[in-house]
């Protein structure tokens, strides 16, 4: 009896492991079995306009030819082969599409040097890349779609960079009035930029946030960082109840630079002035300029009576001053030459490495913000 019973059992497990094997039969991406998304036309032209819509780019669903999450990028190009493409959103199922407005796309163009104002056709395509837990499939090349081109007319405005907040007591604690800092390389990993802490600041306490809400980076002080005061460097904490940065409190302005992956914070420079010295031969007074909150650059409306010359500088003395040309600032630098008119002069010191200034005799008198 007990040897009928232990061939029954045999014969039991020997059915659940084939049971089990077939359950887990192993599939193998195959390259020659997957379909790349096909891209939709577009019509035959757009005329961008600020704070308007451009088109949502529709395009089919990707096949891998396995079960895989997918995310599809749209990019764009003036240059049909993609080799300095920009990318305009992306999404993780194709169903409706992406959707780009006229301002991702206009800030495409101006990193591409496309005048505004002026037609230019441009390139879009979709690429899809096969996605794990949480990154794509590196081991996976992109599937890439269809090129479809229009023309485009972008308008008139700023380069905008991709930016984290600095927010603080010296706004109200309020994301809609912060300053911010801001990656011109576009990397997401290095955030520069020029903070006001405001005149008569008594409370110097900041953090910093990766969107406009405490959801998305919340980086403040640790029991790591360093409390020494205007230290050089300190290392932030995500941990959402982390303290409030304290260590700069001598200057008016600070220059930082934040490396995101380290959640290092660098002070750069602090300073209490930013200054016009030389203006119709005046070498002793400086003409004080505002910042901007929005772009963190400094600005100051001036009256040029005859040719003249100037240079900006910090805290009304030499050793921290810029000149040479106003298309090409050079620390210690000479004279600028500048001819009659009335003038609105910008300064940008948010990349301190490479500062830039402009003039514009259209913004003399505007409204800034």
């Amino acid at each position: 009896m007990k040897k009928f019973f232990y061939i029954i059992a045999a014969a039991l497990m020997s059915s659940l492991a084939l049971t089990s094997c077939a359950e887990k039969e192993i599939v193998t991406f195959n390259p020659a079995n997957a379909v790349p998304p096909v891209l939709e036309a577009l019509a035959e032209s757009y005329v961008l306009e600020d704070g308007g819509a451009f088109a949502t780019l529709n395009f089919s669903a990707v096949e891998f030819g396995v079960a895989t999450a997918a995310r599809y990028t749209a990019y764009a190009d003036i240059n049909e082969d993609f080799s300095t493409k920009q990318a305009l959103g992306n999404v993780t199922a194709a169903t409706d599409g992406i959707t780009v407005d006229a301002k991702t796309l206009n800030n495409a163009l101006i990193s591409l040097e496309c005048p505004h104002s002026v037609p230019v056709t441009v390139y879009f395509r979709v690429e899809a890349e096969m996605m794990g837990e949480s990154a794509p499939v590196e081991t996976v090349d992109a599937l890439i779609s269809n090129v479809v081109s229009t023309t485009v007319t972008p308008y008139n405005a700023e380069k905008v960079y991709p930016s984290v907040y600095v927010i603080g007591a010296f706004c109200g604690w309020d994301h809609g009035n912060t300053a911010f800092l801001f990656s011109y390389a576009e990397d997401d990993e290095n955030y520069m930029g020029v903070v006001d802490f405001g005149a008569g600041c008594t409370d110097y306490g900041f953090k910093i946030t990766g969107a406009a809400n405490w959801d998305n980076g919340n980086w403040g002080s640790g029991s790591m960082t360093s409390s020494d005061p205007e230290a050089s460097s300190i290392t932030l904490w995500d941990d959402g109840g982390s303290g409030n940065i304290t260590n700069y409190s001598s200057f008016r302005y600070y220059n930082f630079h934040f490396v995101k992956s380290s959640l290092t914070l660098n002070k750069v420079f602090g300073f209490n002035q930013v200054g016009i010295i030389g203006l119709n031969g005046d070498w002793n007074n400086d003409i004080v300029m505002t910042q901007i909150v929005r772009n963190g650059q400094f600005y100051a409306d001036i009256e040029v009576s005859a040719a003249t010359e100037f240079k900006f500088r910090l805290d009304a003395a030499w050793g921290n001053d810029w000149g040479g040309s106003i298309d090409e600032l050079a620390k210690g630098g000479g004279n600028i030459a500048i001819e009659p008119g009335n003038y609105r002069v910008y300064l940008d010191l948010n990349n301190w490495g490479a500062p830039t200034a402009r003039l514009s005799t259209a913004d003399y008198g505007a409204p800034v913000e």
